[in-house]
């Protein structure tokens, strides 16, 4: 007789990506799926909207298996833990559109917001990003998510619409702040350079 052992991905499996008040940070793998559907469904409608700029109402599945895909060194998924539930994720994909750098994104369950979650998983996916070799994060946030707006401005930076643009390193852990050399302007989807302010 074979007895089947659930894994706890807050225990055993956990990624040596530290804690903080009790939240463990957890390094995704294939097959966890479940981790992603559950911060996704503890959020709400307008969270949602504002993690993907769109309404979504229902969680389909195959939303949960895009945002679960896993490459190392391309694409990377840290999950926050709080007792063994999932209650926030962040990613970080490699783009080369128009050059390469990490794109970064994260949600918190409502329930969990306001507590230094969210930063935290970014700093932890900005890690990992710049352990790949990448220099520069963008971010999409739309405008009237001032407060996310107004934090990665006092980190350096550049906004247009809803892009931000900042180097990857003013999201890891105890940031420096400050462009080498000339600080770069970002781009359009097809390569051009945006207008200033």
């Amino acid at each position: 007789m074979h007895t089947r052992h659930r894994t706890n991905p807050g225990s055993a499996h956990r990624s040596p990506l530290g804690s903080v008040d009790g939240v463990t940070f957890h390094l995704m793998r294939h097959g966890e799926e479940h981790l992603i559907r559950s911060v996704v469904e503890a959020s709400s409608p307008a969270s949602r909207f504002q993690r993907f700029h769109t309404p979504v109402p229902v969680v389909p599945a195959r939303l949960v298996s895009a945002l679960s895909r896993v490459a190392p060194g391309e694409r990377e998924i840290v999950v926050a833990l709080l007792r063994g539930r999932a209650v926030g994720q962040a990613e970080w994909t490699r783009t080369e559109d128009p050059y390469p750098r990490a794109e970064i994104a994260a949600l918190v369950a409502d329930a969990h917001q306001g507590h230094g979650i969210g930063r935290a998983l970014v700093a932890r996916v900005a890690e990992r990003a710049w352990g790949a070799g990448l220099r520069e994060a963008v971010l999409y946030v739309r405008p009237e998510n001032r407060k996310v707006r107004q934090a990665l401005g006092r980190r350096g930076a550049i906004t247009v619409a809803d892009t931000c643009v900042l180097p990857l390193r003013a999201l890891r852990p105890h940031p420096v702040v400050r462009w080498e050399g000339a600080v770069p302007r970002p781009r359009t989807s097809d390569g051009h350079l945006c207008a200033r302010n």
